[in-house]
């Protein structure tokens, strides 16, 4: 296990920000949270108060979204993963998204399966609000949480809600602890068929038809010279593999291209 400190990537999400996000946090949680606070405020007014997410299950390659407002100060993001190099992330204290929000983002994108603890730390001086929520094109994988946002980059998941109180507008640190789990994408059923994006199909398409070409000149010429001359049997045989090794082929490049390739 390596911590590493996360470093900003270009490619940033913000644009494909849902309009509407869920403001309305599990009673209980907010209690707990009020509660929390209460105490820390009584005991310790510069105590940094950290709350946990255990359990949180995403597809590797999918996006994690942390979305905060209003922004916060001295934000940073640490993360615990199974080896390096195997997330990207990009972070911003003070974004003005879209529909004219101020708000504190952290992207995170697991980039193979394995456990990941990702932690962000900040300080605010007013009540915040936060949406875990996960980018994907597999809705089905989470299906069982809740119905999802349709945005140009895929799905949009909330995988979880908080709000955390401050009556006083003291300047407290929080810490954001989740613990999260990534999934291999595994084949689907036969019965459901992902696309590719249209780069990847049209590039997935031009190798289809090179291949198919390929295949049915052997195919033919073997068939007619069967006819004129006669081919040994070791020839079919070696046009059957090579018709199941293109079909191998395409099969790969069809599960990387569409992004299903869970364990």
């Amino acid at each position: 296990m390596e911590r590493k400190r996360f470093f900003k990537y270009a490619d940033c999400l913000l644009k494909h920000v849902p309009s509407k996000l869920p403001s309305q946090p599990n009673l209980l949680t907010f209690l707990t949270i009020t509660f929390m606070l209460s105490i820390a405020a009584l005991l310790n007014p510069a105590l940094t108060v950290e709350f946990s997410f255990p359990n949180i299950e995403i597809l590797a390659n999918d996006t994690l979204a942390v979305i905060i407002w209003p922004p916060v100060t001295n934000l940073s993001v640490d993360c615990v993963s199974p080896s390096s190099n195997v997330f990207r992330v990009a972070f911003f204290s003070r974004e003005i998204d879209p529909y004219k929000r101020e708000t504190s983002i952290i992207y995170m994108q697991p980039r193979v399966r394995g456990r990941y603890d990702l932690l962000i730390s900040f300080n605010s001086n007013t009540t915040w609000h936060g949406v875990i929520g996960v980018y994907t094109i597999d809705s089905d994988f989470y299906g069982r949480i809740g119905s999802p946002t349709v945005t140009s980059q895929g799905y949009f998941v909330v995988l979880k809600e908080i709000e955390v109180p401050n009556e006083n507008n003291q300047t407290l640190g929080y810490v954001v602890r989740i613990m999260l789990q990534a999934y291999s994408r595994g084949p689907s059923s036969i019965f459901f068929i992902r696309f590719p994006e249209p780069v990847n199909m049209a590039i997935f398409i031009l190798i289809g038809v090179a291949v198919a070409y390929l295949n049915t000149f052997f195919i033919l010429d073997s068939y007619f010279r069967s006819k004129s001359e006669g081919i040994s049997k070791i020839r079919w045989i070696m046009v059957g593999l090579l018709v199941a090794v293109s079909l191998y082929i395409l099969y790969w490049l069809y599960t990387v291209m569409s992004g299903e390739a869970y364990v």
